[in-house]
């Protein structure tokens, strides 16, 4: 792992170990959310906090960067990092470094709190020896994986939310944890995706991830119905197991 990735580490490492479980973390608030970037206001306009993040501004507050990664999925121009953009990409990491930093930049500042784009721009600065751009993308992977790890920590109390299931394996890597197999699970109505780990320094068998925001906005998406944002999970019911284990999966390329 990179050097410079040791301190995301560190960071981070409190918030996995099992003597955090009680700490307190807090959920997004999708309605709320998705009302601030539909209406946006002073202090909550997405673009604006957009471009201070693109800026590497580490006054962010904690949660005007919650705003910013979990807000990003009720943008219209969210699905901006596909399959053609990424083959583009790496057909040009080589042959041409210039112009697919310009395309990174170009994606970036559609999305500018996408994980994935920004792992993106971190590895392939730092291999590249763009040292500004690369310090500039650890600054930013940081203030948003504080935002994330917010949320929760990955245990069954206390899932991560993540907007998009690719944000797991991104998460597991800048972590340097990776996966055998997954399960999507569906507790009370509510979905999860379970990542088990191969053995590591936190001794966590898995992490589980809250998926209720992009399971609902697929759904939405495949009945043509409009998409107003996940649904509270019901209050559990009293029963000894309540949990649903829809299948078990081998891990899809983190590469």
């Amino acid at each position: 792992m990179h050097k410079t990735l040791l301190l995301l580490l560190w960071m981070l490492s409190p918030v996995l170990l099992p003597a955090q479980d009680k700490a307190s973390y807090t959920a997004p608030d999708w309605k709320k959310i998705a009302r601030q970037v539909a209406h946006p206001r002073k202090g909550f306009d997405y673009d604006a906090l957009g471009a201070r993040l693109l800026a590497s501004d580490t006054t962010l507050s904690l949660a005007e960067r919650r705003f910013l990664y979990y807000g990003q999925i009720f943008r219209d121009n969210k699905i901006i990092y596909s399959f053609t953009e990424k083959n583009l990409l790496d057909s040009l990491y080589t042959h041409a470094p210039e112009e697919a930093l310009a395309l990174l930049k170009e994606l970036r500042n559609l999305m500018p709190a996408s994980l994935v784009l920004l792992r993106e721009q971190y590895f392939f600065c730092l291999d590249q020896g763009y040292d500004e751009c690369a310090q500039d993308a650890y600054i930013q992977i940081v203030l948003l994986a504080e935002a994330m790890f917010s949320t929760g920590n990955g245990t069954d109390d206390h899932p991560l939310y993540v907007i998009s299931p690719t944000d797991e394996y991104t998460v597991l890597q800048l972590l340097q944890l990776s996966s055998t197999a997954q399960d999507l699970e569906r507790e009370e109505g509510h979905y999860y995706d379970r990542l088990y780990l191969e053995p590591n320094e936190f001794e966590l068998e898995s992490m589980r991830f809250d998926i209720c925001a992009p399971i609902s906005w697929l759904e939405a998406s495949m009945s043509e119905k409009p998409w107003k944002g996940p649904d509270e999970p019901r209050p559990k019911k009293k029963k000894k197991n309540t949990r649903e284990t829809l299948g078990r999966a081998e891990p899809i390329n983190q590469e």
